[in-house]
C-alpha cells in the first residue's frame, strides 16, 4: 500500500528533525509506516493503523471454514428415495406390477402421470394411484427392510386426492414399530407434501409402508417418498 506524501504544517519540523525524503530513506520497509496508532513517519505524515485487523480477518476466516464443516456434519442422509419416474420408461399403465423398490403385498397400483392417467397437472412426474384398477386398494411396502440407527428422522411424501369422482380417500403410512400415521384427502384434493419427523432411540431394522382403505378403483395419489436422518 503506497502512503500518500502530505507537506507539513507551516512551522512544523518532522519529528526527529530530518528532512521528509532522507527520513524515508532511513525508514525499513513495512516498518514505520505501520507503527503505533497515531504514530508519525519521518516525513512528517500522520498514520492510522491496526495491527489487529490481521488477526481479525484469520478469525472470520477460521469461522467461515468451521460452519462450512459443520453444515457438511448436519447435511441428512438419505435413507429411502423413490419419485416414480425411472418407472416403466414414462409409460402410464393400470395395475402397475413392476415397481423397483416395491412390493405390493395385496390390491393393485396404477402407475400414472403420462396419457391416458395424466390426472394432475403436467410438471408433476410419474406417480401411483394406491387403488388400482383390480377392485382393492393396495398395500405397499418397500423391498428393502431400512437399518435405521438412532437419530432424528424426516420422513416426506406427497400425497394427493384421486381427482375423480369418488368418496374421501384414507391411506395409512408406517416405519416398522417406530413411525405410524394417517391421512384422508377428499376427492379433489391438491398434490402436497407431508412431512413428519421422529426419534429412533435405537438401532432398528423396518420397512416402510403405505395400505390404502377401500377399493373403488380412484385413490389417493402418491409421490416423492424420501425418509432421512441427521
Amino acid at each position: 500500500m503506497e502512503r500518500a506524501h502530505v507537506a507539513p504544517l507551516r512551522g512544523e519540523e518532522p519529528s526527529d528533525g530530518l528532512p521528509g525524503a532522507a527520513n524515508d530513506a532511513r525508514i525499513p520497509a513495512g516498518a514505520a509506516r505501520y507503527g503505533r496508532t497515531g504514530g508519525r513517519t519521518g516525513s512528517g505524515v500522520r498514520t492510522r493503523t491496526f495491527p489487529a485487523l490481521a488477526g481479525i480477518a484469520a478469525a472470520l476466516l477460521l469461522l467461515a471454514v468451521g460452519g462450512c464443516e459443520a453444515s457438511k456434519s448436519e447435511r441428512a442422509h438419505v435413507v429411502f428415495h423413490d419419485d416414480f419416474d425411472t418407472e416403466n420408461g414414462l409409460v402410464s399403465r393400470a395395475n402397475y406390477t413392476g415397481l423397483r423398490q416395491w412390493e405390493i403385498v395385496t390390491g393393485s397400483v396404477d402407475l400414472a402421470g403420462t396419457y391416458p392417467f395424466d390426472l394432475l397437472p403436467p410438471g408433476n412426474g410419474m406417480y401411483l394411484d394406491l387403488d388400482g384398477a383390480s377392485g382393492k386398494a393396495a398395500v405397499l411396502r418397500s423391498r428393502r427392510a431400512l437399518v435405521l440407527e438412532p437419530g432424528e428422522y424426516t420422513l416426506s411424501y406427497r400425497l394427493a386426492g384421486s381427482q375423480r369422482v369418488s368418496d374421501p380417500n384414507t391411506v395409512h403410512v408406517s416405519l416398522g414399530g417406530v413411525f405410524r400415521d394417517s391421512a384422508t384427502l377428499p376427492q379433489y384434493a391438491p398434490m402436497r407434501a407431508f412431512v413428519r419427523r421422529f426419534v429412533v432411540r435405537r438401532r432398528t431394522v423396518a420397512r416402510l409402508e403405505f395400505a390404502h382403505e377401500g377399493g373403488d378403483n380412484f385413490g389417493v395419489l402418491l409421490d416423492d417418498v424420501t425418509l432421512t436422518r441427521r
